[in-house]
């Protein structure tokens, strides 16, 4: 049996003052248990909480045998992470060919109606012509030939006859022109049309295939949770159960203490006895409690996000909400809509953007100052390595990409390295 350090100097107080005290032996209260009697009861919880450790290992073999199923999962989702991304750009570019066939079509009607008033006025022209051949009835050239008075009056009207024909040759070439351009032009523009139809049908494509990988990841997130949940309830009602356990073997300890002091009165033979207990002392041996890093926090940090949300993990010690692992949490999760833009918290030089197994798309920035912050689970970033961001800037849209279970923003904040509650410096 190992006992606490407040029993260990208890007894020590005790076995000393055994030298000074006299033969006189005490009464003890005869419905308090033995010290036997406890050490059989500690023993007893002993063995429960070994029987705990065995199930909390046993557990951790079951997950580590589904360990290979859940990388599985996980690996499935961040392919399907890429996808998505890639789904998104694309989509993105094929917008912009469609504004730029907006654009054309719209330049291309312009020409056509120009082409169009022109062929019209044209034609009307060549009909006004044709009107006023009709209206003079029997009127040919040769009959204005034959009118010519002299020969000078006939050469006259000769050429004068000569202007008029090349005069409608001109307007019927014109006219043909005219009505070449509005068929191309009206071709060009249905063709336009024709292939803005085609990228829309390729984008309603796309989306489509986006809602598919969608909700093939939100299953496959599903699958995750499942599996975290179940771990997760598993050995937190172990661990509790062992909690307990431990906090009554601790209670039972007191208790030895109490009986083994009380044996021991019962048994010495004393002049004077003692009538009180000795008194705690504080332990010189014990060391001093570690302190945190304390960093200047005098520059302003602003919340990444376009307005405040719930957040769903804080900085610290926590169950994993995918494994269930009791382990280091570096930072803040922020839960928000997937596709929320983020700000940069503070200015500085993009240091990383770029993809982890568990971060995500994420993105690291450097301030300059000995501080450095990270934007993980990102849907995508839309900064580049070395570039510099200004506070308040946006570096990328929230996502659930990595390890994680829902669309959320965790905020990673470590001064020269060593790593801080971001609620020390964000108002969140």
């Amino acid at each position: 049996m190992k006992l606490s350090k407040t029993n260990r100097r208890l007894m020590a107080v005790l076995l000393c003052g055994a030298l000074i005290l006299g033969t006189s032996a005490l009464p003890t209260k005869v419905d308090a248990a033995s010290s036997s009697e406890i050490q059989g009861q500690i023993d007893e919880l002993q063995r429960k909480s070994d029987e705990f450790d065995a199930q909390l290992s046993e557990l951790e073999q079951q997950k580590n045998a589904n360990l290979d199923d859940i990388n599985a999962l996980i690996d499935e989702k961040m392919r399907l992470d890429k996808e998505v991304f890639l789904l998104y750009s694309q989509i993105d570019n094929m917008n912009e060919q469609i504004a730029a066939y907006g654009v054309m079509i719209a330049d291309q009607q312009q020409k056509l109606d120009e082409a169009t008033a022109r062929y019209q006025e044209l034609s009307e022209k060549n009909l006004e012509r044709v009107r006023t051949m009709e209206e003079d009835g029997s009127l040919s050239y040769w009959s204005v030939l034959f009118k010519a008075s002299s020969f000078a009056d006939f050469l006259d009207r000769l050429n004068m006859i000569e202007e008029i024909n090349a005069a409608d040759q001109r307007r019927l070439r014109d006219l043909d022109q005219a009505h070449k351009e509005v068929e191309q032009y009206r071709s060009e523009l249905l063709a336009q049309k024709d292939a803005l139809q085609v990228k829309k049908d390729d984008l309603a494509a796309k989306r489509d295939d986006l809602a598919e990988k969608s909700a093939e990841k939100d299953a496959l997130l599903e699958a995750l949770l499942a599996r975290g949940d179940e771990y997760k309830e598993a050995m937190a009602n172990i661990s509790a159960a062992k909690q307990a356990n431990m906090d009554e073997i601790a209670q039972k300890n007191d208790e030895l203490a109490e009986a083994q002091y009380r044996e021991w009165l019962a048994a010495s033979v004393a002049t004077t006895a003692p009538t009180t207990r000795p008194t705690e002392t504080t332990d010189p041996d014990s060391p001093d409690e570690p302190t945190s890093p304390v960093a200047p926090s005098d520059s302003y940090w602003m919340m990444p996000l376009p307005y405040y949300v719930y957040m769903s993990s804080p900085f610290g010690y926590r169950y994993d909400p995918v494994d269930g692992s009791y382990s280091y949490h570096s930072g803040v999760d922020l839960a928000v809509a997937e596709g929320t833009e983020i700000y940069a918290s503070r200015s500085g030089y993009v240091e990383a953007a770029s993809e982890s197994y568990y971060y995500g798309y994420y993105v690291k920035l450097d301030h300059e100052d000995g501080f450095e912050s990270i934007y993980m689970h990102m849907q995508r970033f839309v900064v580049s390595p070395g570039d510099y961001v200004t506070q308040g800037q946006v570096i990328g849209y929230v996502g659930e990409t990595g390890w994680a279970t829902g669309p959320h923003l965790h905020i990673t904040i470590l001064y020269n390295g060593v790593y801080m509650d971001p609620l020390d410096y964000i108002s969140i």
